[in-house]
């Protein structure tokens, strides 16, 4: 930090109860996403998901520093999400 930055190093103590403060708070958010899509799925509920798509997002053909975490491809999405191509139906708006 402080050879690039100009910065004091961070405390690690400080750092570590920032994150216990915050993980607290997200804590009721937190799920394991791919048994909630499951269960959705089950149930007959439509699950819509979004991406970022886009010319030079990819994760590997993507301009530095903007690309996103993942592919861009639309296909990708489902794999994201735990699905498998059988499982996926579009349905445009």
């Amino acid at each position: 930090m402080k050879k690039v930055y100009g910065k004091p190093a961070a405390d690690p103590e400080e750092t570590y109860q920032w994150a216990m403060k915050y993980g607290e708070i997200l804590k009721p958010h937190i799920c394991d996403s791919i048994a909630l899509l499951k269960e959705a799925r089950k149930a007959g509920k439509r699950v819509l998901l979004e991406g970022q798509l886009g010319a030079l997002r990819d994760i590997y053909y993507g301009i530095y520093p903007y690309p996103t975490s993942s592919s861009t491809i639309a296909g990708f999405g489902a794999v994201g999400a735990g699905y498998f191509s059988q499982e996926v139906l579009w349905s445009p708006a």
